[in-house]
């Protein structure tokens, strides 16, 4: 008599990828306050939501100019901004405002955006982030690509900017692109592969 055994493993469906703008931070024991600034709808969206990534999210139904958040803990979070917010302004950037200027910038160290309808990049939204080392946005999400290079200034971690192959063009007629090194960052490369 033969007998045959067979093991049947499940294995739970993969999650959808997460739709959006993601922001990982690094928040320090003695500084544990995060914010975000010029979060905008979307054409059509009535609210998005901010998962700050311990656990808590919040959603909002209005634009705002700035909102924070202070962690328990020091730590690596990955805060996750619906594809409610069409356009933003992130890590303090609202470096005119002497009472933003740098305070968040350190903190972030990656940003992506999965298929968000992000429409615009704000000029120097990530200046000043010193340790942010990667930075992508997929096809939908700049819309002018001549503002793409602007955010960077500065970024001396940075070692991977990823844009779509669609803005290629446009974003090698900037200033930034073309200025040595390009977008302020010593050691950054700029992909066109999305």
């Amino acid at each position: 008599m033969i007998i045959i055994n067979k093991t049947v493993r499940l294995v739970a469906a993969p999650e959808p990828p997460f739709v959006g703008t993601m922001v990982r931070v690094r928040i320090p024991d003695d500084s544990r306050t995060f914010g975000l600034n010029n979060l905008v709808l979307a054409d059509g969206e009535e609210s998005f939501t901010i998962d700050w990534g311990d656990g808590s999210v919040q959603e909002f139904a209005a634009d705002l100019d700035h909102v924070t958040h202070e962690y328990a803990h020091g730590g690596d979070f990955d805060i996750r901004i619906s594809d409610g917010a069409s356009s933003i302004k992130q890590s303090g950037s609202s470096l005119q405002d002497p009472d933003y200027y740098e305070v968040y910038a350190p903190m972030v160290l990656r940003v992506e955006s999965n298929g968000a309808r992000l429409s615009t990049i704000q000029a120097n939204c990530f200046r000043h982030c010193v340790n942010l080392t990667y930075a992508a946005f997929q096809p939908v999400s700049v819309v002018n690509g001549r503002s793409g290079t602007v955010p960077f200034n500065e970024c001396a971690a940075l070692t991977e900017i990823h844009f779509a192959a669609a803005h290629e063009a446009a974003i090698k007629e900037t200033m930034a692109y073309k200025s040595d090194p390009p977008m302020g960052a010593p050691n950054a490369t700029i992909y066109f592969d999305l």
